[in-house]
């Protein structure tokens, strides 16, 4: 979820004034409003309800609380004011009452509540993504456990599927490249093959018309110069589009490259639902990435359910998915950096704003569970290949760091969770009828 618009610093602070200015005013709205704890005869509000005298808010494992915010979202569907903005007295009580990371959960989701009763949704979405910048996103991408976990297995993956090929000519379609922090490590274990360097290699950088071109073209010129360092010969073509299911690669190597299709969670991005007699983005993507005959195909997703076409349900699954990766974050990320963690935090606030207050194009954050995925690969003509003991290994050098930390394989799914919740999946596949069956002999 770190995918983030590049905006100029002056921009940055200009929109942080906005958010400030909306989150006043959202504030200003839920305190003004007249609330059960005023009797008729008084002319000044009782003091909010304390979480020690409400059986609700004095819970801190979470399970009253989904209850009180799912009758709050409720209410906002209803477009009951008077009982939405009861509850939200109720919830900004106990989210101001501690700074776990339950209560500020709690606080996100009321805000995006109220931000969505009041029209505010997109606004705020818009507002939030601006005031982060790319140098925070960068050094924090480089500590989180799961894109570590993602970017071992993607590559020891591909690092294993062209173990015996000599003269390899190398083409990787990266749908999400963001700023290619994947690939140096993969470039460098390339260059030390018993077999040799690649002969060529070619990236293709995917990305949504949020980051801008010339942040794509600074990205393909410094893997390219570190590519020459490591004696691979590197070239990089960037492609911008506004949807996943629209961008291809528009050149290749040869007929003979060995083509990979990489996609590492942002799959969440694509719409599930199409336009009155048109396919879905998601079975269009698909269909496109078959057709063009990858060798290998590796998909590491976010998994949960938010696919539903009612309100109520995606709000109670975004509840649990978040609240819980939330708790993950604190409990692995605090030691290593405070600052991080706050600006993990403000992510998590961007996306819970998405995900609860926007609607229609506005939504952008569309997770589904990895059965969905399998089913969508499986049906354009995909099958699942067995994930590598190396691969596995390479994962649980990062997802063993924590007691809390849980990983399984089903279905040839390799599973990471924090306690009982899988938060993300990952998995290889190849065309059934590929022309590398060396693949499968391999496995």
């Amino acid at each position: 979820m770190l995918d983030q618009e590049d905006e100029p610093e002056d921009s940055s602070q200009e929109a942080q004034q906005v958010l400030s200015g909306l989150l006043d005013e959202l504030t200003a709205i839920v305190s003004s409003y007249p609330s059960s704890s005023c009797s008729s005869d008084q002319d000044e509000l009782q003091a909010p309800t304390s979480p020690a005298s409400n059986p609700v808010l004095a819970r801190s494992d979470g399970a009253d609380l989904e209850g009180l915010l799912v009758a709050c979202a409720e209410a906002v569907a209803a477009n009951d004011s008077a009982q939405a903005y009861e509850l939200v007295e109720e919830l900004t009580s106990f989210a101001y009452s501690g700074e776990s990371s339950l209560h500020r959960a709690v606080l996100y989701f009321t805000n995006a509540l109220v931000a969505r009763l009041r029209g505010y949704g997109a606004q705020m979405y818009r507002i939030m993504s601006k005031e982060v910048s790319i140098r925070q996103t960068l050094a924090v991408q480089m500590n989180l456990p799961v894109l570590r976990a993602t970017e071992f297995f993607a590559n020891q993956t591909i690092l294993e599927a062209c173990r015996g090929q000599r003269n390899l000519k190398l083409h990787i379609v990266d749908y999400g490249i963001f700023y290619g922090c994947q690939w140096p490590s993969l470039i460098e274990a390339l260059s030390q093959r018993d077999e040799g360097p690649p002969k060529k290699m070619m990236i293709t950088g995917i990305e949504l018309t949020s980051i801008a071109e010339a942040s794509m073209r600074q990205t393909g010129e410094g893997l390219i110069a570190y590519a020459k360092s490591c004696g691979v010969p590197l070239e990089f073509q960037p492609v911008v589009s506004n949807t996943w299911e629209k961008a291809e690669p528009r050149y290749h190597l040869s007929s003979d490259e060995f083509l990979v299709i990489n996609c590492k969670l942002r799959m969440r991005h694509l719409r599930e639902d199409g336009y009155i007699l048109m396919e879905s983005p998601r079975k269009i993507f698909f269909k496109n990435i078959a057709r063009l005959k990858p060798a290998l195909f590796v998909q590491c997703v976010v998994t949960t359910d938010l696919s539903s076409p009612f309100f109520i349900h995606r709000f109670r699954e975004a509840w649990r998915d978040i609240h819980i990766r939330m708790e993950q974050i604190e409990e692995t990320m605090q030691v290593i950096d405070p600052p991080k963690l706050e600006y993990l935090n403000r992510l998590m606030e961007k996306t819970v704003m998405n995900m609860v207050a926007c609607e229609g194009a506005d939504r952008i954050e569309r997770l589904s569970s990895y059965k969905t995925w399998n089913y969508l690969a499986t049906r354009a003509g995909f099958e699942k290949l067995p994930i590598s003991n190396q691969a596995l290994q390479m994962v649980k050098l990062v997802w063993t760091s924590h007691k809390k930390f849980t990983y399984g394989i089903d279905e040839k799914w390799l599973l990471l969770g924090w306690k009982d919740v899988t938060l993300t999946a990952m998995s290889a596949w190849q065309p059934m009828c590929s022309t590398f069956p060396f693949i499968k002999e391999k496995n």
